[in-house]
């Protein structure tokens, strides 16, 4: 299910510039098992993909089109590359913590996302969510 996501945040089709077909280009924060299989179903898609992430246990470093070695909470580092590439989306599964990265890329970039706020609301109401409601006692 969260491989549709993929629709809703980039141009899964050829994009057409001029006369000439472009291939369109996303970014995916992180490389381990679970983002490799992102990497390959954007990539079946026909996707270019860039990949960031630490390259110790990466393995979707051998999958993504691209691999820049850059650890996840490096925002600048990766937004500063992230404008050399122009990216028609930029994506994550399975990571709280990349969930400031995309946010905060996807507002500098002006591209459809959540905005840096949600970076801050996110993991308090999902700590809240998940806490256990705890019996009173009468």
């Amino acid at each position: 299910m969260w491989i549709e996501y993929i629709n809703f945040i980039i141009r899964s089709d050829a994009i057409e510039a001029g006369n000439a077909v472009k291939r369109g280009k996303i970014v995916i924060i992180g490389a381990n098992d679970f983002q490799n299989q992102l990497i390959l179903k954007a990539k079946a898609r026909g996707l270019e993909t860039h990949v960031f992430a630490w390259e110790d246990g990466a393995v979707g470093k051998y999958t993504a089109d691209y691999f820049y070695p850059i650890s996840i909470v490096k925002k600048e580092q990766i937004l500063e590359i992230c404008r050399m590439i122009e990216p028609d989306g930029i994506v994550l599964i399975a990571s709280d913590l990349a969930v400031i990265t995309v946010n905060y890329i996807a507002e500098k970039l002006n591209m459809v996302g959540n905005g840096r706020i949600w970076s801050l609301i996110l993991p308090v109401v999902g700590s809240l969510h998940f806490k256990k409601k705890e019996k009173r006692q009468k």
